[in-house]
């Protein structure tokens, strides 16, 4: 017999080599049986409905949406009666590729921080509907017809995140319509 450096025999190393090669077999035997016996599962169903898409896609826009009430809000709520100055406002000068601000003046309404100037706009643009000033701040001040008419100024029209510059760019939101546009 063999003996190792220590005077011992290698019989601990012919039993390591032993163990090796029950557990190769063993793995082996396992992977016959499987497959000859294979486990059948049951067939996975997906819903790939029009129905279940639209859904997701909705629900992925009013997780936009939300995203900029919240952060437009801060920490008010429709039953304050948001009514905030704007002296200045941002504008995109194409011609720079940069935004400046221009004082305008303006007041914005409700949580989600609309201008009358631009509910009367989009209500004409999106909807074809041409609304009065009062109409327009009463539509601000309703958080639910604010948050449909700023999904639709989101995702209906080219650029409408830019209505919510600070906002937008802080959550990186044209980053997100353009993604769900894209698998819409």
């Amino acid at each position: 017999m063999n003996r190792d450096n220590k005077g011992r025999y290698a019989r601990s190393k012919r039993i390591g080599k032993f163990i090796v090669w029950i557990i190769i077999l063993s793995i082996g035997a396992m992977g016959a049986w499987q497959f000859f016996h294979p486990v059948i599962l049951p067939p996975i169903t997906i819903d790939n409905s029009d129905k279940n898409f639209a859904q997701k896609i909705d629900s992925l826009q009013n997780s936009v949406v939300e995203q900029i009430h919240v952060c437009e809000k801060q920490n008010y709520s429709e039953s304050d009666g948001l009514v905030t100055y704007d002296p200045t406002e941002a504008m995109y000068q194409k011609n720079i590729g940069k935004h400046h601000f221009i004082n305008t003046g303006e007041l914005s309404f409700g949580t989600y921080q609309f201008k009358q100037s631009t509910v009367i706009y989009y209500y004409k643009t999106l909807y074809n509907k041409v609304i009065t000033g009062k109409e327009a701040i009463l539509i601000a001040l309703d958080d639910k017809l604010a948050g449909d008419l700023t999904k639709d100024i989101l995702f209906k029209t080219k650029d409408g995140w830019k209505n919510w510059i600070n906002c937008s760019n802080s959550l990186n939101l044209p980053v997100m319509i353009q993604a769900i546009n894209k698998i819409k």
